[in-house]
């Protein structure tokens, strides 16, 4: 098991390119016309989130040795959930914003699967998007053994014929508590 966290690491780091596609087919190039927000009738959030905040949490599923990161070239600010495999309960939420890296290091043992979101303006909750309108989760759930200590990471950059295809899921999913 000596090299498993560096292996598994290493054929992780990827680019998902099927999340921004997904994103992008939902405004048309450059944006909304106009000037308009995302959400006109979604109240905004006022102050938000510190870059690698944590913006949820099921502490009944404790601590642990491994580490999600997070690499954002995405176009946008992007929350990941790190949800349990079997049950599909949320175990984390963190923020990632725009153009930045962050990282959870506390992440129980445990099988799970990786999802994320890229979007503008956050909701008044600061802890989801306004406007929600695609969403992909890692295809292979990701199992993080105990006795080890391993990092994952996922590089969110858009790039055509990346060595990721992200998986959509539907975006109630992916807000699903």
């Amino acid at each position: 098991m000596g090299g498993l966290p560096d292996k598994r690491a290493a054929l992780v780091a990827a680019s998902l390119a099927a999340l921004l596609a997904g994103c992008s087919e939902s405004e048309p190039a450059g944006g909304r016309a106009g000037g308009e927000s995302e959400s006109p009738n979604i109240a905004a959030c006022a102050t938000p989130p510190e870059n690698g905040a944590i913006l949820d949490r099921d502490f009944e599923k404790g601590s642990g040795p491994h580490t999600v990161a997070i690499v954002n070239s995405a176009a946008g600010n992007t929350i990941v959930n790190v949800r349990d495999a079997a049950s599909d309960d949320l175990v984390l939420s963190f923020f990632v914003a725009e153009g930045s890296d962050a990282q959870v290091s506390d992440v129980p043992d445990g099988t799970y699967r990786i999802q994320y979101a890229t979007g503008g303006a956050l909701a008044a909750d600061c802890a989801s998007f306004a406007a929600l309108s695609a969403a992909s989760q890692d295809p292979e759930a990701v199992e993080f053994p105990e006795g080890s200590a391993m990092t994952l990471t996922y590089e969110l950059t858009p790039m055509v014929g990346g060595n990721f295809e992200g998986e959509a899921i539907d975006p109630a999913t992916f807000a699903a508590d």
